[in-house]
């Protein structure tokens, strides 16, 4: 009888402490990771880190997160789906914070809920104009642009010895310039990168234009175009490319990259890191893990209950990270200085095979 009463007693105890922790937990002050892409994308994962990096530190918080993936589901209808869940997850968990990354996150879901008093919004990952979202409108948000860091990728065409392999190779009358082409698919996010992409001074390149394709027949059609016209091309995004235009079904991204360097005799340079650990050579990329601290530091500052959106300055990219393939580079016969290897090995991006 007395055992039972003991565990009658422990039991009402531990209940007790759950309710209380429960309730402990609701009073937490909220904030509310939400991801337009899949945590599986190497984008979001360095952002991931990013972030963690900063708000681990601090425990006394409700930190929830949410992924669209809208990179594996790009058509229309998933994206407004996936923005009708995304913003009953805001009505209903009603965060204080809410840090969106990427562009999709913002059009989706956290343009709805500038000029609210009772929320603030901290963005990261935008491609273009944070003001085609009404944030330069508003008094409750700040953030983190991405660009793509384009004189870094310049900086490292002139640093190698392409130039000097490429233009020995050109008859004599012909213009001493390298030839830049752009290639990627029609993602919403790439076409904002184009914008800057065709009016970055690219001097003393010749930049050639871009290619923005939607199917895999496409791109393989614009790669052997280029092979005559351009000495090096440049890669952004290769998500979403169909298979066909009767076949919606999207080609897994190490298949692209797989079939171009095969069909390719110019060198590829990817403007993401995921270019390289997808098979590729050689990538210059914005820094995910910036964009997920920078992002995560102006929450912290947030919190605080006193400092406001409008106190912290929208920034940008100020960091980029080098990844390079050794056994794709050496196929080219491309070198770079040392500095660059360097600088891939302390990300752990550099990869021997």
């Amino acid at each position: 009888m007395k055992t039972k009463t003991g565990i009658g007693i422990i039991l009402v105890l531990l209940l007790a402490g759950l309710t209380a922790m429960g309730i402990y937990k609701l009073t937490l002050p909220r904030i509310l990771i939400l991801h337009s892409y899949d945590s599986s994308y190497a984008w979001t994962r360095d952002v991931d880190i990013g972030l963690h990096r900063v708000l681990d530190t601090h425990t006394d918080w409700s930190i929830r997160w949410h992924y669209m993936d809208l990179k594996r589901y790009p058509s229309q209808t998933q994206r407004e789906a996936a923005g009708v869940v995304a913003r009953a997850l805001i009505d209903q968990w009603a965060p204080k914070i809410l840090v969106a990354i990427d562009d999709d996150a913002q059009g989706y879901a956290a343009r709805y809920y500038i000029n609210r008093a009772d929320i603030k919004i901290v963005f990261a990952g935008i491609n273009g104009d944070a003001g085609a979202y009404g944030y330069d409108k508003t008094t409750n948000v700040t953030g983190i642009l991405e660009r793509k860091q384009l004189t870094a990728i310049r900086d490292a065409i002139q640093s190698s010895n392409l130039s000097a392999t490429v233009l020995s190779s050109k008859p004599k009358n012909d213009e001493e310039f390298l030839r830049l082409m752009h290639l990627s698919d029609q993602s919403g996010s790439v076409e904002d990168d184009d914008r800057f992409i065709r009016n970055f001074d690219w001097q003393p390149l010749l930049f050639t234009g871009s290619r923005m394709v939607n199917t895999f027949a496409e791109w393989q059609a614009a790669v052997f175009s280029a092979q005559t016209r351009a000495d090096v091309i440049l890669l952004t995004n290769y998500r979403l490319l169909a298979r066909s235009s009767k076949d919606p079904t999207l080609v897994p991204p190490a298949d692209v990259v797989r079939w171009t360097q095969a069909n390719s005799r110019l060198p590829l340079i990817g403007a993401n890191s995921f270019f390289v650990e997808d098979g590729g050579m050689l990538a210059i990329g914005t820094s995910g893990f910036e964009q997920g601290e920078v992002a995560a530091s102006m929450a912290v500052r947030l919190m605080d209950g006193h400092t406001m959106p409008t106190d912290i300055a929208q920034t940008e990219t100020r960091q980029y990270v080098v990844s390079i393939r050794a056994k794709a580079l050496a196929a080219h016969k491309l070198t770079l200085p040392k500095s660059y290897e360097s600088a891939a090995r302390a990300e752990g991006r550099y990869y021997e095979e």
